[in-house]
């Protein structure tokens, strides 16, 4: 049970890390240079402080709370003891992802369409952070019922995540913004063969 456990949890991690996206360190927007010099809409600025401020300050937390599960993963595996990572789950990434999410839902913003798109981030991280709790579940219950539960959270997560996406790309593509770089992060280390 404990090495098919690992083996999902390190797949749902992998899978997570392809959801976790938003803004990464080379994901920038800025007014496009057609537009450089005229003055920018309300939505424009609001739009680019989101995608190219708000979420890349925020965004520390979800890292700190991926680097926990990173930790995990680079270990020895065979010698580590699944309690006592599920406390550092439970009692430090858990926490922090929370946090993150708090603060995501804090934001506001005086355009509906940038509040809109804002919760479409939310709700992907939301449900990431379900999947990430669901697979607590599974190894403190000893259920592997928790596991497809995590596995349907993480599917929905990549829905709601590419609905962001495909918004963001409409509302720059009207708006005249440009989007730098790409939306996947690559801040997940760990692969299936570490569960072996």
């Amino acid at each position: 049970m404990r090495k098919k456990v690992l083996t999902l949890i390190v797949v749902g991690v992998c899978s997570l890390g392809l959801i976790g996206c938003g803004k990464r360190k080379d994901l920038n927007v800025e007014p496009s240079t057609a537009t450089t010099g005229v003055s920018q809409s309300g939505l424009q600025v609001e739009l680019v402080k989101f995608v190219g401020e708000d979420l890349s300050r925020l965004n520390v937390k979800r890292q700190q709370a991926v680097e926990i599960y990173n930790e995990y993963f680079k270990s020895n595996t065979k010698d580590a003891d699944s309690t006592d990572w599920v406390t550092k789950l439970t009692d430090e990434a858990l926490p922090k992802y929370d946090e993150y999410i708090k603060e995501l839902k804090a934001l506001n913003y005086d355009n509906k369409e940038v509040n809109d798109l804002k919760d479409k981030y939310v709700r992907s991280a939301e449900l990431q952070r379900d999947a990430i709790n669901q697979i607590v579940m599974s190894i403190t219950k000893n259920d592997d019922s928790y596991v497809e539960k995590a596995k349907k959270d993480i599917e929905d997560s990549k829905a709601a995540l590419k609905e962001y996406e495909d918004e963001l790309k409409a509302l720059c593509q009207q708006n005249q913004i440009t989007i730098n770089g790409n939306f996947q992060m690559d801040d997940f280390t760990a692969s299936p063969s570490d569960a072996k």
